[in-house]
């Protein structure tokens, strides 16, 4: 459960005023197996950004917060301006300690971190849409490339012939797991709660990783099988063909 704070920017970069932020620092628990006699606190330097109520602009500032090893801070979050007009320094326990425009450089990490967090769900559907179109299009690759290879008066129904066919189904099925995998999940997500859209967009993206995986071993499986049956099938036509001269 994230402990609420309070933040207070005494010089704002923007505007020149004062501001009180909400400040919510998440903890994890760790449970010691040993029991230990003293814990030394650690202080820990965080960069995070805040909106400017006035200029509706964002500046970063720098903070300390201090945590122990048998409860490290995880996560923290800054949120809207806080309800607290008057802000006590004694009260409050975290001052920022330095306040300024957003650095070019953390401008565009953060957003090079917002294209990342956008896009990852369309890269691995773009992903899944690619590669069924390459593991269907193989199939007749290959069917194309045995007909080219093969002797004529080939018997399919041989134990030879099942091996041949067995690329082409794997072919098959890895583009079934593919589209698979680009099919929706069958959920309600509320738009006021963030925390349920990122949990959504995390099992979208897991689920998807899963089947990419599988799909892809499955369609490297097909690709090394028929190439190693064409150079197989290559060879011995060569050699039949080389003996049946005189």
């Amino acid at each position: 459960m994230p402990t609420e704070k309070s933040i207070t920017i005494e010089n704002c970069p923007l505007c020149g005023s004062q501001h009180v932020y909400a400040l919510a620092v998440d903890r994890s628990a760790v449970v010691a197996l040993t029991e230990e006699k003293s814990e030394t606190a650690r202080t820990i330097e965080f960069t995070r950004l805040f909106t400017c109520p006035n200029k509706n602009a964002t500046f970063q500032a720098k903070f300390i917060l201090h945590d122990t090893p048998s409860d490290p801070i995880k996560s923290v979050t800054v949120g809207g301006l806080s309800k607290e007009k008057q802000p006590n320094a004694a009260a409050i326990g975290v001052m920022a300690d330095e306040a300024q425009a957003v650095t070019p450089h953390n401008a565009a990490l953060y957003e090079a971190g917002k294209k990342l967090l956008l896009d990852s769900v369309s890269i691995g559907q773009e992903f899944c849409k690619f590669m069924i179109g390459s593991s269907t299009g193989a199939i007749p690759i290959y069917i194309g490339l045995l007909t080219l290879i093969l002797p004529k008066g080939f018997l399919f129904h041989s134990f030879a012939g099942v091996t041949l066919v067995a690329p082409a189904c794997l072919f098959l099925l890895s583009s079934i797991v593919f589209t698979i995998g680009l099919l929706p999940r069958s959920s309600t997500v509320s738009l006021d709660l963030p925390a349920e859209i990122d949990a959504e967009r995390s099992a979208t993206i897991s689920r998807r990783t899963r089947f990419s995986i599988a799909g892809l071993c499955i369609h490297c499986a097909a690709v090394v099988s028929g190439i190693l049956i064409c150079i197989h099938y290559l060879i011995a036509t060569v050699a039949a063909a080389s003996s049946a001269k005189p």
